[in-house]
């Protein structure tokens, strides 16, 4: 906004998309021993990454999402990796309730809207420290954040050390800054300090009105 637009960002107010949380819950099921992937299947999200490491070594990985390279990472899939296809609804929340962590390996994610999901659901997230997800994720707290390459030793330091933060705190976190309440009332009070700062006076002049037809 400030390279193009010359907007200050003491101007500006970022209004997040609503999540519907008051769906999503971690009594939905227990925390069972698998991770999620939650994605479309598309070279920017790099879900292969996690499908790797999981080959490697051993840890059972259960793959949400379908897209264009669907079927090259079915291939790539070892026997750990459970590849899900599309899941929504009931099927969508119990899985992210029932994982012990999401692992989002996404290339410079804009939002990042199923991480958001998973700790609403109680499920800490392990994230490539790219992208708003690094934002969201506080590390040692709501998950762990890792350099790209370094997926693996993330994974080593949850599984030693977990998070700070309980699937209840998780989810109330994710509740109170990305719910549609607090989505509707950062978008009111968008509106009324816009309206307040407008200093636009339009005068408006009678003009010819277009015969009709």
């Amino acid at each position: 906004m400030r390279r193009y637009w010359g907007i200050d960002q003491l101007d500006l107010r970022v209004v997040y998309p609503p999540i519907e949380t008051d769906k999503l819950s971690p009594d939905l099921r227990p925390t069972d021993d698998y991770y999620v992937s939650l994605s479309r299947l598309a070279a920017n999200k790099r879900v292969g990454e996690a499908i790797r490491a999981a080959n490697e070594r051993g840890f059972p990985l259960k793959v949400a999402g379908t897209g264009p390279q669907e079927k090259k990472l079915r291939d790539l899939a070892g026997s750990s990796v459970d590849m899900l296809g599309w899941v929504e609804g009931p099927e969508k929340r119990r899985l992210l309730a029932g994982a012990k962590a999401m692992i989002s390996c996404c290339r410079n994610e804009d939002f990042g809207m199923s991480v958001i999901e998973a700790m609403a659901s109680g499920t800490p997230v392990i994230t490539v420290d790219e992208g708003m997800p690094a934002l969201t994720v506080e590390d040692g707290e709501r998950g762990i954040k890792y350099d790209r390459g370094d997926l693996w030793h993330a994974i080593e330091r949850f599984e030693t050390h977990g998070v700070s933060c309980d699937e209840t705190q998780l989810a109330e976190w994710a509740s109170a800054n990305f719910g549609v309440s607090r989505f509707v009332n950062d978008i009111k009070q968008a509106v009324e300090e816009a309206t307040e700062r407008n200093e636009l006076n339009p005068k408006f002049k009678r003009g010819l009105v277009a015969p009709t037809p």
